[in-house]
């Protein structure tokens, strides 16, 4: 990896024509993220690197809206699942855990015995386990 500072004019080129993608950025300028992400700060490249994101993010969202007039049936799922949602429809997903046959889960807590020092006691909390779980 590049020991050498780098370059404002090489870092802000970099993240514009690779979108604001670090790793990239990293691999083109011959160094680390870490020294991206330096430099980003040092040169107060933030809003730069805010740009090209929220760019990607349009160009996404202009992907998946093609892919909706295009009839993509998982495209206009996802779409509805989380934009449909303001609409009241019911387009929200959620998942419902029961017991066998709808019945309520049960749940027991059983209080453990302090750790055990020596096998006479390892044995005694291993017996009382059982006799607590075999209550059942």
């Amino acid at each position: 990896m590049a020991t050498q500072k780098l370059k404002k004019e090489n870092v802000e080129k970099a993240l514009k024509e690779l979108s604001g993608n670090i790793l990239q950025c990293a691999n083109r300028l011959g160094c680390s993220r870490k020294a991206v992400y330096d430099a980003v700060k040092r040169y107060e490249l933030e809003p730069v690197l805010e740009e090209c994101r929220e760019e990607m993010v349009d160009i996404a969202e202009n992907a998946l809206h093609n892919l909706i007039r295009n009839e993509h049936a998982s495209a206009i799922m996802f779409y509805l699942r989380t934009q449909g949602k303001s609409r009241g429809r019911g387009y929200v997903e959620r998942q419902e855990t029961t017991g066998a046959d709808g019945e309520a889960i049960k749940i027991q807590s059983i209080d453990t015995p302090p750790r055990a020092t020596n096998i006479e006691d390892w044995v005694s909390t291993k017996n009382r386990m059982r006799e607590l779980i075999d209550d059942e």
